[in-house]
């Protein structure tokens, strides 16, 4: 993970663990059990695999709410299948699955039970019904059931699959779901054994695992590339642009002489033109949803986040390495403040009020304008309740983490445990509640030298310019407004207030909201108003400040919180660092409490000292920090694999893994 950008492609094929199946650790080959499905006990069948069936697949209907019973029918016992639904014949027939309404059901013979495509069972979860009929159709107790589950607990591996340990799901059969090992490829330990193969070098390992492909395939490889066509091909790739017939002509004549050399010296120009960052930069700007508004119907300018589109640019060309990049981006504010405090000796009180002040160095300053990362999703609170504005922003921030660096997506956590992954709703409540003290903000920090501030004072001139028109024009229709209500106060002999005094003053104190002014005029009036808003906004592009975040218990968010943020420390009533399952993603269904913490299905701890190492700090300062260290360690395979899966697609058009959003 200390890798640069530059490097990460040299990582290989076999590092990603991509097309390799996944390694069995020794002690879980020892796990691994050879029970016949044929011969498992009726009741380990039934506990194990055909109730699980039954919950999933029918109680919706039969038996998740008794007085609701579709067709009169119920899954929830033995005595209820014999009975049967509102024709009064049994659903299953002891000894004789063929004979049996539910499994012709199931098999959508009679009838079509699921009722959605999408829903139907296996083959394989049809057989273990019939099995099951077939064999007397045991139901255990719930006490037996509970001893059968935590005896296959004890197995990791068996021919239904792997358990994955995790900080547990919503219920114990989601806990001790089984998955099946080519599922599991992103969430296992990188296996890099083959890169110890002493016979090929680094540089040339992902050519040999290609080549082993192709003859595989029996595919015979391209021809060798003309001259003319590899610096296209390296220009087009590396900086998006065409070379010119100069450089194209030096690099023929060069790659005659030298091939070896000119091939090298190419391509270390092309990295260290500035193109390079432009371009590359613009991908990793395309997967975090860069935008200069934000987005939603009021679409509010953000004036200052082209400071973060120039610290991607910069971090590309200075060949940042990528786990310092992931520390930034997540919590670039937080080491600017332990290096602040360091620098200064400050307390907390003396740091509050040093980023209001915004007094940083360049590289602390360089840290807080790195978080703009997490200002990038659209957003707007207007018309909707402070709570629930607050719940979509960090739910965006849960979502945009895990997609960016850990090509996961979350979002879908927040109401259930994973479907298809070892992802818990816990987890996912972890992570939110990691951002959970996060505010946003546009906060004071210093320009870098690094930063192009040229043309600031002619286009900051002619910003002045338009807002002095844009004033000017309101002012006119505003003279008319006014003096109509002076006349109207002069009729009604009573003194004379302007719009600002007289707001508040009942409506037979005070002339019509928009005397003189015709419909026309009161259009203009709205237009020209909020160009001065626009015009306004558009000057703080030349003030030293980022669009960012700071950390804090809570705050009071205006109406209008999407326009124009500052750091506020007054704190919201009831407000805590506390944080709870929200029971299927609603703010009023509150659930079981929960700690900041990480994903638990890789098996990393973010707290290797703690009874509960995949926890983090409940502080209120340091909790992105945590959980940014995890994500950029070096042994996080999500990590990894993500990344080297996004520079091969960008490289190659399509990535090893088809969706780099969503292993």
């Amino acid at each position: 993970m200390s890798s640069t950008f530059r490097t990460q492609i040299i990582l290989s094929i076999a590092l990603l663990g991509f097309a390799c199946g996944p390694a069995l650790l020794a002690e879980e080959r020892e796990n691994i059990t050879d029970v016949n499905p044929e011969v498992m006990s009726g009741e380990h069948l039934f506990t194990l695999k055909v109730l699980p069936i039954l919950k999933e697949k029918c109680q919706g209907c039969h038996g998740a709410d008794p007085d609701d019973l579709k067709g009169d029918f119920s899954v929830l016992s033995r005595e209820a299948l014999l009975r049967g639904g509102e024709t009064g014949d049994p659903s299953i027939l002891i000894g004789k699955p063929q004979e049996s309404y539910l499994v012709s059901a199931i098999k959508w013979e009679d009838s079509e039970m699921p009722p959605k495509e999408n829903d139907r069972l296996t083959p394989n979860q049809i057989s273990s019904i019939e099995r099951w009929i077939k064999i007397g159709a045991p139901w255990p107790d719930s006490k037996r059931q509970e001893e059968i589950r935590a005896e296959a607990a004890s197995v990791v591996t068996n021919e239904d699959g792997r358990l994955v340990e995790t900080s547990g799901g919503q219920s114990d059969d989601w806990t001790f779901r089984r998955y099946q090992e080519d599922d599991l490829w992103a969430f296992l330990p990188l296996d890099t054994a083959t890169l110890t193969d002493q016979e090929i070098s680094e540089n040339s390992f992902i050519d040999h695992l290609v080549e082993q492909k192709l003859n595989g395939l029996q595919i015979k490889p391209a021809p060798e590339a003309t001259p003319t066509e590899l610096i296209r091909r390296a220009t087009y790739d590396l900086t998006g642009l065409p070379p010119t017939y100069e450089e194209v002509v030096a690099f023929r004549n060069h790659y005659q002489a030298n091939s070896e050399e000119a091939w090298r010296d190419l391509i270390e120009n092309l990295l260290a033109s500035p193109r390079y960052g432009e371009h590359w930069g613009r991908h990793w700007l395309d997967v975090t949803r860069y935008s200069d508004t934000g987005g939603m119907s009021n679409d509010y300018e953000r004036s200052n986040l082209w400071r973060y589109r120039d610290y991607v640019i910069r971090s590309f060309n200075s060949d940042k390495p990528y786990d310092q990049f992931v520390r930034e981006q997540l919590a670039g504010d937080e080491l600017a403040d332990i290096s602040l405090q360091g620098r200064m000796n400050l307390n907390q009180e003396q740091i509050h009020q040093a980023q209001q002040e915004g007094d940083y160095n360049e590289q602390e300053s360089e840290w807080i304008v790195a978080t703009g990362f997490l200002r990038l999703g659209p957003w707007d609170n207007a018309m909707i309740e402070s709570d629930e504005a607050r719940h979509i922003y960090l739910d965006d921030l849960v979502n945009i983490t895990g997609q960016t660096f850990l090509s996961q997506t979350l979002r879908c956590v927040k109401c259930h445990d994973h479907k298809f992954d070892p992802i818990p709703t816990k987890d996912y409540y972890r992570i939110y509640s990691a951002f959970g003290t996060t505010q946003m903000a546009e906060r004071p920090a210093p320009f870098l030298t690094s930063e192009n501030q040229n043309r600031f004072e002619e286009e900051k001139s002619h910003i002045q310019k338009m807002l002095a028109h844009a004033r000017s024009e309101k002012n006119k229709i505003l003279e008319i407004q006014e003096t109509a209500a002076k006349k109207w106060y002069e009729e009604h002999k009573l003194p004379y207030k302007t719009e600002n005094e007289r707001k508040n003053d009942p409506d037979e104190m005070k002339p019509p909201r928009h005397v003189g002014l015709d419909y026309v005029q009161q259009g203009q009036r709205k237009v020209r108003e909020q160009d001065e808003w626009i015009w306004n906004r558009r000057l703080e592009r030349f003030i030293p400040m980022a669009q960012s975040v700071y950390n804090a218990d809570s705050t009071i968010l205006a109406w209008n919180g999407a326009r124009m943020l500052r750091i506020n420390r007054k704190k919201q009533k009831g407000t805590t660092t506390t944080s709870n399952i929200l029971i299927g993603g609603a703010l009023t269904a509150i659930g079981d409490p929960v700690v900041p913490g990480v994903l638990s299905a890789i098996a990393l701890p973010s707290n290797a000292n703690s009874n509960a190492p995949y926890t983090i700090t409940q502080e209120i300062d340091g909790r992105r920090l945590a959980l940014a260290n995890w994500i950029a360690n070096e042994s996080n395979p999500l990590t990894t694999r993500s990344i080297v899966n996004r520079i091969w697609q960008f490289h190659f058009v399509k990535g090893i893994a088809a969706n780099h959003n969503n292993f």
